[in-house]
């Protein structure tokens, strides 16, 4: 986990100092219409919030099925 952080935490201070012109830069992905270091970076958040939410759904569980 802390590996993880520590990458994310790396991420993160990357991610701050890119400029508006940074994060409308595109780019083609074969699954989607359009693609941006916005979309890229919004997907990689919401990616990880998914993984966050089954972690937290299965501890609350009364019993592992």
């Amino acid at each position: 986990m802390e590996h993880f952080s520590s990458d994310r935490r790396r991420l993160v201070e990357r991610l701050h100092s890119l400029s508006a012109e940074d994060w409308q830069r595109t780019a083609e992905h074969e699954e989607y219409t359009h693609y941006s270091v916005f979309i890229m970076f919004r997907h990689l958040a919401m990616h990880d919030m998914f993984h966050a939410y089954r972690i937290e759904e299965l501890l609350l569980k009364n019993d592992w099925e």
